[in-house]
């Protein structure tokens, strides 16, 4: 039977446990990939207003000399301005903006879905930690009083009957404390999943 007090420690609020969720949940990081990528797709789309720049160099003989020391260096620099591509760039752009802010907007779903979860486990579990405790008690209470049927029953102060009905509560108080102790564990599973980790949060 179980007599430790239960109970989500103080420091874990619900806010910490949220950053911890957005840390880790697999489909937030995922969603974050896909804002990166939009980005940059929207930065190389924007590229293509800008001129192209490109360094050039050459070495070797001169076409018009008969000296074979006599070599020649060249060295530029060539610009390239996009003129007739302006329309098409600026379709590029529009259409990598609104992917952005369709990854973003899938996001930000995303969040607040996750937010849903974290809230329900930990309030769940709240709760299943709350019924533990108070089974507990009852459980405690009902050994009490079998202990002290069984010393009346000894001195002729009730009926074996009596104390059999109390050791059946006893039995059931058991029971009920089982159930809810595995009520516990399976809410403290569901909101580790809803954080997106495996190591549990411990209770005291």
């Amino acid at each position: 039977a179980s007599t430790m007090t239960l109970a989500i420690p103080a420091e874990i609020s619900a806010s910490s446990l949220l950053s911890q969720a957005i840390m880790c949940r697999p489909e937030i990081r995922a969603a974050r990939k896909q804002i990166e990528a939009a980005m940059s797709s929207l930065a190389m789309a924007k590229s293509e207003y800008g001129p192209r720049i490109r360094a050039e160099g050459s070495y070797g003989l001169r076409d018009d000399s008969t000296d074979l020391e006599e070599k020649e260096y060249a060295a530029g620099i060539s610009v390239e301005i996009p003129i007739f591509s302006g329309l098409s760039t600026k379709h590029k752009v529009a259409e990598r903006k609104a992917e952005l802010a369709r990854v973003r907007a899938q996001a930000d779903a995303v969040i607040q879905d996750v937010q849903q979860d974290v809230w329900l486990a930990k309030s769940t579990l709240q709760e299943a930690v709350e019924t533990v405790q108070t089974t507990d008690v009852r459980a405690k209470d009902a050994r009490e009083s079998a202990r002290m049927a069984e010393e009346r029953y000894k001195i002729g102060g009730c009926t074996i009957t009596d104390l059999m009905d109390i050791q059946t509560a006893v039995a059931k108080a058991e029971a009920d404390l089982v159930l809810a102790d595995w009520n516990m564990q399976v809410a403290k599973a569901v909101l580790n999943r809803t954080l997106g980790i495996l190591s549990p949060i411990e209770t005291k």
